[in-house]
């Protein structure tokens, strides 16, 4: 006899972030980091359907909502390029459920469940969905953008994106450059991230971010990933919670030498910079720092610095305000 099946009403998704080192018990099967899993049936039966592989599989398991499917494997990795239907579960109860299943139950079925993430087509719904989702964490007086823990976005709720994905971390540096072009302050913690590679040539689309935190990542080779930002101005950079070895601070200031705070942490001059540092806090550096971070010219810069009595941030914070409120003629921003 065949496991009845339940209802196949709706349940809200749980997009909690286990620990991936975890197992669900039977086998090596992984928690997912991101809560989603890719199941694989392997066929040796050309005459096989989508629809008769289903009928199958739900009259073996409790429950089971499957999303994304599609004929044949995925082609991020080998050994899951040769199936002949893939799809993905929201749920661990199902996907441990799937992964138990035994030969004897299968017959000429084969089903191999992993963690792997979902391999996203960049349709213009889903494309129009990041770009909500990313708008929807900018705060334009700041000039910030928060993108922490991206795939646990309301935006998600059954669906799934992660920065993690290559595609998708394209897709977001695309309409961040177009929505946000004079953006300062990025935020990516706790994305799972380990490819940087998609951040190439970010010096051109985002040339005033100045401050960046990477924070609780997967980067575990420092130096190599970080090159796509060596043309950024930065002033503040965080990498703490990821994999690095201890001598990463001191390759990342040579690196980075006006770095001002590395890790949360103020970083003081070193000796060869303390004779410049007194420049920092003269009128000229305010006025060069000022048309840097808002794209007014020097006039314009240096004119808000006066009547703002030389107080950089009261001047910063000025700036936004009528921006915000399109009260700074566009001369403002035309070569002196």
């Amino acid at each position: 006899m065949s496991t009845p099946r339940r209802s196949r009403k709706f349940h809200p998704r749980c997009h909690s972030t286990p620990n991936p080192e975890r197992s669900l018990g039977r086998g090596s099967l992984p928690i997912s980091v991101f809560g989603w899993y890719r199941v694989l049936v392997f066929s040796r039966d050309h005459r096989d359907t989508i629809c008769g592989v289903f009928h199958r599989l739900r009259r073996l398991t409790h429950s089971l909502t499957a999303r994304y499917t599609h004929l044949g494997g995925e082609t991020d990795a080998m050994e899951d390029a040769g199936a002949f239907l893939t799809f993905y579960v929201n749920d661990a109860t199902e996907a441990r459920e799937l992964h138990c299943l035994s030969s004897c139950q299968l017959g000429h079925l084969k089903v191999r469940v992993n963690g792997r993430m979902p391999w996203m087509r960049l349709t213009p719904w889903y494309s129009q969905s990041i770009r909500s989702a990313v708008l929807s964490r900018h705060d334009p007086i700041r000039q910030s953008l928060d993108l922490t823990l991206f795939h646990l976005d309301p935006e998600w709720r059954n669906d799934f994106c992660a920065l993690a994905q290559p595609s998708c971390l394209r897709a977001v540096i695309a309409i961040v450059a177009e929505e946000m072009p004079h953006l300062v302050h990025l935020r990516l913690d706790k994305n799972y991230l380990r490819n940087l590679r998609p951040f190439f040539g970010v010096e051109r689309r985002l040339p005033r971010l100045q401050c960046l935190s990477l924070a609780n990542n997967e980067l575990d080779d420092c130096l190599s990933e970080l090159q796509v930002f060596r043309f950024l101005p930065l002033i503040e950079l965080n990498l703490s919670g990821n994999r690095l070895p201890p001598s990463h601070e001191r390759s990342v200031r040579n690196e980075w030498p006006r770095l001002r705070i590395l890790n949360n942490i103020e970083l003081y001059p070193r000796p060869h910079q303390r004779i410049s540092s007194s420049l920092h806090n003269s009128r000229g550096y305010l006025v060069s720092r000022l048309c840097q971070e808002t794209g007014m010219n020097a006039h314009w810069s240096r004119g808000a610095l006066e009547v703002n009595d030389w107080n950089y941030s009261r001047t910063l914070r000025a700036f936004w305000t009528f921006h915000t409120n399109g009260q700074i003629p566009q001369k403002a921003f035309d070569s002196a």
